[in-house]
């Protein structure tokens, strides 16, 4: 999808339960791997904070970064209405925009399938992070093209597990974990129900 398609679907975003549900598993999942009060955060295609925002108390500070002005919108007036002081919405592109370069996590969420060539993306993400640092990324299994029941811009239809490990080595990244946390349920035309799964990879940069 285009940012302005992600922007005119920014304010209803949240409506969808099987996205909130997606969001909290991946959020619980990030969170049972160990979080502390020092911890300065960046969450890649933040969306509307659906991810991150539930970590902000046990974290110092959180970047929340998107390319959606929409989206970056809903994030700020959910700050502002939950009283949130240690996180900020900042819209921007991660390749221009100036970034501090000592963040323990980076995280991002079902944002990677919607970008041509992921490798940049992890490039920048291991030249962000401290050394010791991690990277999470949640994305869709590799798939046949069916999740997304019309065309709205997908560059991919999941990955491969094994060659996300592979590129997530090449790069530099150590102690790779996949596991499954989530599962979607979607029912097609013909009314038959198939499930995709949705993993989090976690890397460490050492």
């Amino acid at each position: 999808m285009s940012t302005n398609t992600f922007d005119r679907k920014a304010r209803d975003w949240d409506k969808k339960i099987m996205r909130r549900q997606l969001a909290a598993a991946v959020s619980a999942a990030i969170a049972s791997r160990g979080l502390d009060p020092a911890l300065r955060i960046m969450d890649f295609g933040c969306g509307t904070g659906l991810v991150s925002l539930p970590l902000a108390e046990e974290v110092a500070h959180i970047l929340a970064l998107d390319s959606s002005p929409g989206m970056i919108e809903v994030v700020r007036d959910k700050l502002e209405k939950q009283q949130i002081k240690n996180v900020e919405a900042r819209c921007a592109d991660i390749f221009s925009a100036e970034l501090p370069t000592d963040f323990d996590l980076i995280l991002t969420s079902m944002t990677l399938h919607h970008i041509e060539d992921i490798e940049p993306v992890l490039l920048r993400f291991h030249h962000l992070l401290k050394t010791g640092g991690r990277v999470a990324v949640a994305d869709l299994d590799a798939e046949d093209g069916s999740f997304h029941r019309h065309d709205s811009g997908e560059k991919h239809h999941g990955f491969d597990r094994h060659a996300l490990r592979q590129l997530l080595l090449g790069i530099g990244f150590t102690a790779i974990d996949v596991d499954t946390v989530h599962t979607i349920t979607k029912t097609g035309a013909d009314g038959q129900a198939t499930d995709f799964s949705v993993f989090l990879a976690t890397a460490v940069k050492t």
